[in-house]
């Protein structure tokens, strides 16, 4: 609710398929936790299925980010591959300014203060 006033963009976080790609969001968001701490109040984490929400639960026990995780229903395989353009989309249709990124990747600083800088209309 606070970022349609913020100058800085939601940082929307998915897995689905079960333990591998829960395993890997788990450890994206320790690394925003442990490198960039000032992003954690922007973090929407997605686990879409059951058995990935029970993983991420169990991996985030403890996490700052842990009541920042929301469950959605499990996708068919074939719409996964354009699962981030619809969370952006729908993300973008509530006015927030927002960053999708995949669980295959840590952070390693802050890009808070980067990502604050980013023209609004602009793609990364």
């Amino acid at each position: 609710r606070h970022h349609r006033h913020s100058n800085h963009p939601v940082i929307a976080l998915w897995a689905a398929g079960g333990r591998h790609y829960a395993t890997l969001l788990a450890n994206l968001v320790a690394s925003v936790e442990r490198n960039a701490p000032s992003l954690v109040p922007h973090l929407l984490v997605f686990a879409l299925g059951g058995h990935t929400l029970r993983v991420l639960r169990k991996l985030l026990s403890g996490a700052a980010s842990l009541r920042r995780l929301f469950p959605m229903a499990e996708e068919r395989t074939s719409d996964l591959w354009s699962f981030r353009w619809r969370l952006l989309c729908s993300l973008l249709s509530q006015g927030l300014r927002a960053v999708v990124a995949d669980a295959d990747m840590v952070v390693l600083g802050d890009l808070g203060s980067y990502l604050a800088q980013v023209p609004a209309h602009m793609d990364l």
